[in-house]
């Protein structure tokens, strides 16, 4: 694990929050620059949950092909986000470039248009949004506000990239998880599509 912290803290330069229970590589990473204090009694109570965390992303569908050493060192990688009910995690229209993991609690995905709040989708523990903001940096096309308190982690393009660089397989895997269920979106999208213009034809 100490090695893995090393190889990218001389990659990619810069803080790195490191959610692990070795006091070896806790000492080796830098504290995090901001809010040290609330972060710190985060970070704390996200430790403590980590046990019972990994083993229910073990059976999300974005890990299932993981070993449990890929999946711990992917964990150790991403960024912790806790935010409390009726708070925003993204907002429609901000550009983005990163994707979220609801590990606990629930949110809810609402589209702005004209005057009018559209409700989407409902998300629960093991979903996740925001994953084109890794490919394009593209504006956020919707709002993700918690309905109740909500602890997430934050996966960006770096995450991935360092991952890659230590577990290529890992993020292979990842990535092509992502992209079935992307398709699979796309298909039931079709689907709702074609059986509206095929109740508008019969109207």
């Amino acid at each position: 694990m100490l090695t893995l912290v090393q190889k990218i803290s001389s990659q990619y330069r810069g803080t790195l929050l490191v959610v692990t229970h070795s006091e070896e590589v806790a000492h080796y990473c830098e504290p995090m620059p901001f809010d040290a204090r609330r972060r710190d009694l985060f970070v704390h109570e996200l430790m403590s949950q980590f046990p019972e965390i990994r083993d229910a992303l073990r059976h999300a569908t974005l890990f299932q092909e993981f070993t449990d050493v890929e999946l711990d060192e992917f964990l150790a990688l991403l960024d912790p986000k806790k935010v409390e009910k009726g708070e925003c995690v993204v907002r429609q229209d901000d550009v983005g470039d990163s994707m979220f993991l609801l590990v606990k609690g629930s949110a809810r995905v609402v589209h702005h248009r004209e005057g009018h709040n559209v409700e989407l989708a409902q998300l629960k523990a093991g979903d996740f949004f925001g994953e084109l903001a890794l490919v394009d940096h593209g504006p956020r096309s919707a709002d993700v506000e918690a309905t109740e308190s909500c602890t997430l982690l934050q996966i960006s393009q770096a995450s991935i990239s360092a991952l890659a660089g230590v577990y290529p397989s890992a993020a292979f895997k990842f990535l092509i998880a992502i992209g079935r269920i992307l398709v699979d979106r796309l298909r039931q999208s079709n689907r709702r599509y074609i059986d509206s213009l095929l109740i508008q034809a019969g109207t």
